[in-house]
């Protein structure tokens, strides 16, 4: 329903259903190995054969798969016009880029950004 309401508003919307999850069939392991890569050359082929030229705003949703999109932004920015991040953890092992490594500290007054903290002692929290 949401492609169809895309497209109702103007918009070119592709959803892909990534191999061995949602609808699709799950091939076997000697023709889809189920790596980061197999994923990201799943998606650089679907966005091929979808003939999709220029750069695109590509919705990345999910645990393990919205990790392989993110991977893809990484890879492919000269395709990548913007990036929207939808329930998708970074595991503390992702490798990122310097300036997004940050964002995967699991502890959260170490991430890039934070403007309040808690005073040590008091329970009372602050705004800087």
């Amino acid at each position: 329903r949401t492609l169809a309401m895309l497209g109702d508003a103007g918009y070119e919307a592709y959803a892909p259903d990534w191999p061995g999850h949602g609808d699709s069939s799950k091939p076997s392991s000697s023709s889809f190995t189920y790596s980061q890569q197999a994923y990201l050359d799943a998606l650089a082929a679907f966005v091929d054969k979808c003939g999709i030229t220029k750069p695109f705003a590509l919705v990345v949703q999910g645990y393990v798969l919205g990790q392989y999109g993110l991977a893809y932004a990484l890879t492919h920015e000269e395709q990548i016009s913007r990036l929207f991040i939808l329930n998708t953890p970074l595991a503390v092992n992702s490798k990122l880029r310097p300036e997004l490594a940050a964002y995967k500290s699991p502890i959260p007054f170490m991430r890039p950004g934070n403007v309040s903290c808690w005073s040590s002692g008091s329970g009372a929290r602050s705004s800087r």
